[in-house]
């Protein structure tokens, strides 16, 4: 009896796992490398030999890369992205350091292999990959969902990625940090007057002048994560899009944030709320007590509030009072999240945490999370501290 390509399995064994290979639907595959002692040689643990057994009836799959030289045995990637295929996810390094001859050819296989596929994630350089490459599949397969995170991902999007998906029906999410500039955004514009008609979810990089001028025009937008690299009144550039209910804003050094920012926000039904520092002391905000009283006074609806800048020391600003304001303003708050110092007193537990029908408190509190806090809660929690209530979550 020969010998199979499955190592030392007979035919029929070989049969039995292609028999039981068709049956997975979902597969996560990781590779890795193994050292060996004493010399401490990196060596790559090699698979069996799998290329006679493939998944024609997969999914949803991820390949996670877990070592810069893993791929030196050379993935068939052919025998998992088969007709069924709807998600695929590459994980990895950003930018591994692997021989010039590695060739992956997920897109290529993929616009040929998987007229299915719905989701796209690259997170990871892949060697082989083009930005033409990326494009024929964004247009020749029913994609749903891209992301590219990395900067090597990020560099396979560029403004004839942008132009074919700003027009491609079915569209609902896009997630990259490829910068767009106002000279993409123009011209983007100029060629599809009404672009990403079907996106609701985004992750995008933008800079003032493409905010202001390409979001008010996604008319079904609902949740947004905005890294915006140059300083800008983001906020009054925000006031048009209208059906926000997540907004995560990553804002650079030179933004200023003040009063007159929460009128912009006021008519969002906001429910997720973040305000992140990139380079965490590059924020001007002047914000007083009365300031942050005001800026949520209008949103009831939030439930999830992270706050990740810091106040400057010459703000005259009090947290115990801007949480009994924010507690008041914000009854259905079930995360909150305040970042690099914002609570630096001591706070009275029972006054403010514990669940009681008083305007005061936060009745459907989940979690608190406070960092760099000099004396959190007035005392330094230990393992045998208790709660302070059950129903919320002190870290």
């Amino acid at each position: 009896m020969r010998r199979s390509n499955f190592g030392s399995q007979s035919v029929l064994g070989e049969l039995t796992i292609q028999f039981y290979a068709n049956k997975v639907r979902t597969l996560r595959l990781k590779t890795y490398r193994q050292t060996t002692t004493p010399a401490g040689l990196a060596t790559i643990r090699r698979p069996r030999n799998t290329l006679s057994v493939w998944f024609n009836n997969l999914e949803w799959l991820i390949f996670e890369h877990k070592d810069e030289t893993v791929m030196n045995w050379g993935l068939n990637v052919s025998q998992y992205l088969g007709p069924k295929l709807r998600m695929l996810r590459v994980e990895g390094s950003d930018q591994p350091q692997r021989p010039q001859d590695a060739r992956d050819k997920y897109l290529p296989t993929l616009l040929n292999n998987c007229p299915l596929l719905y989701s796209l994630d690259i997170w990871r350089e892949i060697p082989d990959a083009t930005t033409a490459q990326l494009d024929q599949v964004v247009e020749g397969l029913p994609l749903r969902n891209l992301t590219t995170r990395g900067a090597a991902a990020d560099a396979l999007v560029d403004l004839s990625t942008l132009c074919i998906l700003a027009r491609k029906v079915g569209l609902t999410f896009l997630g990259t940090e490829a910068p767009i500039n106002s000279v993409m955004t123009q011209i983007l514009l100029n060629v599809i007057p009404n672009p990403f008609k079907e996106l609701t979810s985004g992750y995008l990089n933008m800079d003032a002048w493409s905010v202001r001028t390409l979001l008010p025009l996604l008319p079904v937008l609902k949740n947004l994560t905005l890294t915006v690299n140059t300083a800008s009144p983001i906020f009054s550039h925000l006031r048009f899009c209208n059906n926000l209910t997540l907004l995560q804003l990553n804002l650079p050094a030179g933004t200023w944030l003040d009063s007159t920012c929460q009128q912009c926000l006021a008519h969002l039904a906001l429910k997720i709320l973040a305000i992140c520092d990139v380079n965490h002391q590059g924020l001007q905000p002047s914000l007083s007590n009365n300031d942050m009283s005001t800026f949520f006074s209008q949103m009831p609806l939030l439930e999830y509030l992270e706050l990740k800048f810091q106040i400057p020391g010459f703000t005259p600003f009090d947290g115990a009072v801007f949480l009994k304001s924010l507690a008041v303003s914000c009854p259905k708050l079930q995360s909150l999240r305040l970042y690099y110092g914002w609570l630096d007193f001591d706070l009275n537990p029972t006054s403010i945490l514990h669940t009681q029908p008083d305007p005061a408190h936060f009745p459907e509190l989940k979690l608190f999370y406070l960092s760099s806090i000099i004396h959190p809660l007035g005392f330094i929690p230990t393992v045998h501290v208790p709660p302070l209530n059950p129903a919320v979550d002190v870290m």
